[in-house]
């Protein structure tokens, strides 16, 4: 089994995905290597080993 996983900094009102607004524009989540160990750290046992997937 695999996963597909989408990661967007949103506004703190939003709950759910009809609430994001249609002109929204998404702040970038940071460097690469932030965003993989911020992953690393939620989820301890993911594979990021290959980089076409992490």
């Amino acid at each position: 089994m695999s996963w597909d996983v989408l990661l967007l900094r949103l506004p703190d009102d939003v709950t759910s995905v009809q609430e994001i607004p249609a002109d929204h524009t998404p702040d970038l989540l940071g460097p690469r290597h932030d965003v993989l160990a911020a992953v690393t750290q939620a989820v301890p046992g993911v594979d990021l080993s290959d980089p076409r997937v992490g």
